[in-house]
């Protein structure tokens, strides 16, 4: 037997589907982001994967070699926060168009974000799909009340 709310959930399950769709694609263009920096002087290169990771660290000069170890320790920490900072900068923009209206995608990246806002505590749902949750499918199928 069906329920006039059929439609609507399948609605809401064809969403709900397209919403996962889209989730799986941003994943797998963050996996393929990379972000990198080189230092002043040219000293030191590095790359950045999507999750902020280290794969790769290039000497592109020989001046490197001229540094003491903690200065040259200093400039490699230095550039490797640079490449992760502009990597942070290529998930938000990715990442920000999928976030929910009015939440931040610079405050999820920066720490700030309250996380319990990305799940209403009251979810919107269309009206008859909310009386047909809060007085289930019995009451749905004798015409509610």
């Amino acid at each position: 037997m069906t329920s006039p709310y059929d439609k609507d959930i399948e609605r809401l399950l064809g969403e709900y589907r397209d919403q996962v769709a889209e989730l799986s694609r941003t994943a797998q263009r963050m996996r393929e982001l990379t972000a990198s920096a080189t230092a002043p002087r040219r000293t030191v290169t590095a790359t950045v994967g999507g999750q902020g990771e280290l794969i790769g660290l290039e000497f592109p000069t020989t001046s490197y070699r001229q540094l003491p170890p903690a200065e040259l320790a200093a400039i490699i920490v230095a550039t490797v926060a640079e490449a992760r900072r502009q990597m942070s900068v290529q998930v938000r923009e990715l990442v920000a168009p999928g976030m929910p209206d009015g939440f931040d995608a610079a405050a999820v990246f920066g720490g700030s974000a309250d996380f319990a806002d990305l799940l209403p505590a009251d979810p919107r749902l269309p009206e008859a799909v909310r009386r047909y949750v809060e007085r289930g499918r019995t009451d749905a199928h004798r015409g509610g009340e």
